[in-house]
């Protein structure tokens, strides 16, 4: 999160907004000279040139010490464009967002293994390897890993106790039993 964003008479900005403006002007335009079609439900990627206009510091509310920068922008020259331009762009923005919302609400992700060689390659791991990331544990020096660990798991159960055989018990058939014989109704 920013954390530099300045101060309005003695507020920190601690938040910025956008609103844009004639949006769908500048579009429409570029749709005359340009037409498509286009269905429900279809994603598309637009790109916009925008002028920076009237900016503005609105207090937080329940805060005393700290304000929010609105900014409106004028749209003009706008059009669609194909998302491999700029699909890449908006999907690691997205990311962020997420991450963001995410630590304020204080879930943590286990981190991915583009993750761990970001952090490696930034230095994270200088003094100390961590165990999962691929830079310092390579492939090799996984398979390593693995194979020790299962070189252990078998030592482990070569060295369990075999449980014993039971002693199997004799017993005597049991006496057969006889019913004794019904009394027969008395006779009169």
């Amino acid at each position: 999160m920013p954390t530099n964003l300045g101060v309005f008479e003695d507020r920190a900005v601690t938040k910025t907004t956008i609103s844009v403006r004639n949006a769908g002007d500048g579009l429409s335009q570029a749709m005359k000279v340009d037409p498509q079609l286009l269905h429900q439900g279809d994603t598309v990627y637009v790109v916009m040139e925008c002028k920076v206009g009237p900016v503005s510091f609105d207090p937080i509310k329940d805060s005393e010490t700290e304000c929010e920068r609105k900014h409106v922008l004028r749209a003009g020259a706008a059009t669609i464009v194909d998302g491999t331009l700029v699909k890449t762009a908006v999907e690691a923005q997205t990311a962020k967002i997420i991450a963001a919302e995410e630590e304020r609400k204080g879930i943590q992700q286990l981190p991915t293994n583009e993750n761990l060689t970001k952090a490696h390659n930034g230095g994270a791991h200088e003094h100390t390897p961590y165990i999962g990331c691929p830079e310092c544990f390579p492939d090799d020096i996984a398979d390593g890993l693995k194979k020790v660990g299962d070189a252990a798991k078998q030592v482990a159960a070569a060295m369990k106790p075999k449980p014993t055989a039971r002693a199997t018990k004799t017993s005597k058939p049991a006496a057969k039993r006889t019913r004794a014989p019904r009394k027969s109704a008395a006779k009169k």
